[in-house]
């Protein structure tokens, strides 16, 4: 189980996989694991991307410390539509 920790940063206007979008990366610990390689407290990042426009090609990413890399992940697929939000106004948004 993952806890997001400390501050979020937000990226605007950025390209990835050919579309414009916006970016925002969350700090992660591992929370609770059942993997003695990767213990209680391993800090790691979640990266979110989120295409401006009707296009959804949004991407999430999960990294964790090299002793939990083994639980690394990324997703990117019909299914994942990723919406950020600034003060209640959503940025991913023409």
């Amino acid at each position: 189980m993952l806890a997001v920790t400390g501050r979020s940063k937000l990226i605007g206007r950025i390209r990835q996989n050919g579309l414009l979008g916006v970016r925002m990366v969350l700090g992660i610990k591992v929370h609770v694991s059942d993997d003695p390689a990767c213990a209680q407290g391993t800090a790691g990042r979640i990266t979110l991307f989120a295409s401006y426009y009707s296009v959804h090609r949004d991407t999430m990413r999960v990294q964790l410390g090299a002793r939990c890399a083994a639980s690394d992940l990324s997703y990117s697929g019909s299914a994942l539509h990723v919406y950020i939000a600034r003060h209640g106004a959503q940025v991913n948004s023409p």
